[in-house]
């Protein structure tokens, strides 16, 4: 069944290549699409150009010089709107008769409270994390260089949750922070979700002289360049060399002096990180900080491999994953990121470059289809 309401939907990250939020969105555009029908579905990109090949996909920039953009934290927006674009949408809304606005993205608050002040239009905002929880941390790493951003970041947010019609997090430790900071629950709980692969991987055997290659994935981030070098000094430092640690994301390779050596590659962006994945015998997830769900977990579910991975690269996966405990390991400390590689190696009958059952957890609660029932529920009124 496809409703037939109008829908508008409003990114900023729905362009960006292979970055976990975009690829999220991406999802979030899919199934509304699913939902109502392409021809009903119109999308504004509030950042950046717009790199996929779909007409309905609108781009908009809110600053093309310093002075624009400290204009625009001067009217109390995020960095990337301003209050012309809101006027913008809300004349789109009102004149296009647009039933539902998803806004996929926390920090557009005073958007979202003009929409239900001067529409009939419904209003649904996406938390990709609680920004208020995330951009304390920020703040404290950054200093004062991040204010600005600190306090429109918490100011619209705190619109978003007074105003939206529908509030909609991640897991339970965002629902929890979500009430922390705005004392009333979200709405619904829409965990992170992809497309499955088009075709089964088959069972992939490695040669008896080819190493043991790990992979990690993500881009030039603070948690991520964080995480990997921990790993490179206290873990990898001290396997043998049976092992090959293979390094990709945007921009990873402009640390490429920084983290390659003796049995480490880095490669930076790549377009099809399918073959990434497939070569790979394990995936390792050492992220110690951030917010929301990692990607990355679930696209090494998706491949059906095994992983390594933080508490809080785990976070929101923990209940679902229990059936496939002797696959995706908990690892915080040095020693126990050791022994479990030392174990894996070991036993590599057993752990293979693709896991079945690995593969079916993924589709039974993190692809597309999975979540199509609660996207479903979530948007009707």
């Amino acid at each position: 069944m496809i409703y037939k309401e109008k829908i508008l939907f409003i990114s900023d990250v729905i362009c960006k290549e292979n970055n976990g939020a975009s690829k999220l969105s991406r999802a979030h555009l899919k199934s509304i699409d699913r939902i109502y029908g392409k021809e009903n579905v119109k999308a504004y990109l509030l950042s950046g150009k717009n790199i996929l090949d779909d007409e309905r996909i609108e781009s908009i920039i809110s600053y093309k010089s310093k002075f624009e953009g400290v204009k625009n934290y001067l009217q109390l927006n995020t960095l990337l709107i301003n209050d012309n674009i809101i006027r913008k949408i809300i004349k789109v809304v009102k004149e296009g008769r647009y039933d539902i606005v998803f806004v996929d993205n926390s920090m557009y608050g005073k958007l979202v409270k003009r929409l239900k002040k001067e529409s009939n239009c419904k209003v649904i905002v996406f938390y990709h994390d609680i920004k208020r929880n995330l951009a304390l941390q920020i703040l404290k790493k950054r200093g004062l260089i991040y204010l600005p951003d600190f306090i429109t970041s918490c100011y619209n947010e705190r619109l978003s949750a007074k105003f939206a019609d529908k509030n909609i997090v991640l897991n339970e430790r965002e629902g929890q922070n979500f009430v922390r900071f705005y004392s009333k629950s979200p709405n619904a709980y829409l965990p992170i979700y992809m497309n499955k692969k088009s075709s089964l991987s088959q069972v992939k055997t490695r040669e008896r002289d080819e190493k043991f290659k790990i992979l990690f994935l993500g881009v030039k981030y603070g948690p991520n360049i964080e995480g990997i070098k921990w790993f490179l000094e206290n873990v990898y430092c001290k396997l043998g060399n049976e092992f090959h640690l293979k390094i990709v994301g945007k921009k990873m390779d402009e640390l490429k002096s920084e983290l390659e050596r003796k049995n480490v590659e880095v490669i930076g962006y790549v377009e099809d990180i399918d073959k990434c994945y497939e070569d790979a015998d394990i995936v390792i997830g050492p992220i110690f900080s951030g917010a929301g769900m990692k990607v990355k977990t679930a696209e090494a579910l998706k491949y059906g491999k095994v992983f390594l991975g933080t508490r809080e690269s785990l976070e929101g996966y923990k209940k679902n994953i229990e059936a496939i405990s002797d696959y995706v390991f908990e690892c915080n400390t040095k020693e126990e990121f050791y022994s479990r590689l030392k174990m894996i190696i070991n036993n590599t009958e057993k752990y293979k470059k693709y896991n079945k059952k690995v593969e079916q957890v993924f589709l039974d609660y993190y692809s597309d289809e999975s979540a199509e029932k609660e996207m479903k529920k979530i948007m009707k009124y």
